[in-house]
């Protein structure tokens, strides 16, 4: 049976254009699908880039209800799915590009596959902050560079959004982790080593990189590439 319910929900029409708050049909979950009641969204870089239209590898059709994280709690689930109930606390990286309905919106209907239950520990503002970052590092220390125990990393940009999940991760796995951090920025909690600096586009301008197997590197500069695997 076809729902009638309505959502409001954040639309970009062309890219870079304005945001409009809009009433629009609520969806319903798929096979595989779990309908999420949106409590929070989280706000990445590249979600301003899927807006400008400038990122080749997630383009989004136009009009759009953008957001790529979010947080909130399973309102319904679609056939098929068995890992969550209505009521269960979630989170996770479920659309905003591709042409998928993005977090900006008071519900979504996203692959059950993309969520993983909120821990109790967090609120919903800071598990929407995570995905994205988070899948970002450990694709770069644990898929590409391997980071393992004993090794020494390097993490410039450590107290970005990237930087400190690397510095989290690779601290996971055993390593010894230093974090550069801008001049303004307090220092890391809990880190073992935190090296300061100056300017954004420079890596170190008042301490000497120790001796290291590995950096990871988040500031602008070394966007192309921020993963260095080097020789002891």
């Amino acid at each position: 049976m076809t729902s009638h319910a309505r959502m409001r929900a954040a639309i970009v029409e062309t890219q870079n254009g304005p945001f409009r708050i809009v009433d629009v049909a609520r969806p319903e979950p798929a096979k595989g699908e779990v309908l999420v009641r949106i409590q929070a969204s989280g706000v990445n870089p590249l979600d301003t880039k899927i807006r400008a239209g400038a990122a080749a590898h997630a383009r989004h059709p136009m009009p759009a209800i953008l957001g790529l994280d979010l947080a909130g709690a399973v309102a319904a689930v679609g056939e098929g799915v068995t890992g969550f109930r209505v009521g269960d606390e979630v989170f996770g990286l479920t659309g905003g590009g591709g042409g998928h309905q993005g977090s900006l919106a008071e519900f979504a209907a996203v692959d059950a596959r993309l969520l993983a239950p909120k821990p109790s520990n967090i609120s919903m503002r800071e598990a929407a902050a995570i995905p994205l970052v988070f899948i970002t590092a450990w694709e770069g220390l644990v898929d590409r560079a391997h980071v393992g125990a004993g090794e020494r990393v390097l993490v410039q940009g450590g107290a970005g959004g990237v930087g400190h999940m690397a510095v989290q991760i690779a601290r996971a796995f055993g390593a010894e982790v230093f974090a550069a951090r801008g001049a303004t920025t307090s220092a890391l909690s809990g880190q073992r080593r935190s090296i300061s600096k100056r300017k954004p586009s420079t890596a170190m301008s008042r301490a000497t990189p120790p001796e290291r197997d590995l950096t990871s590197s988040t500031i602008p500069a070394a966007e192309k590439s921020w993963m260095h695997r080097l020789r002891r």
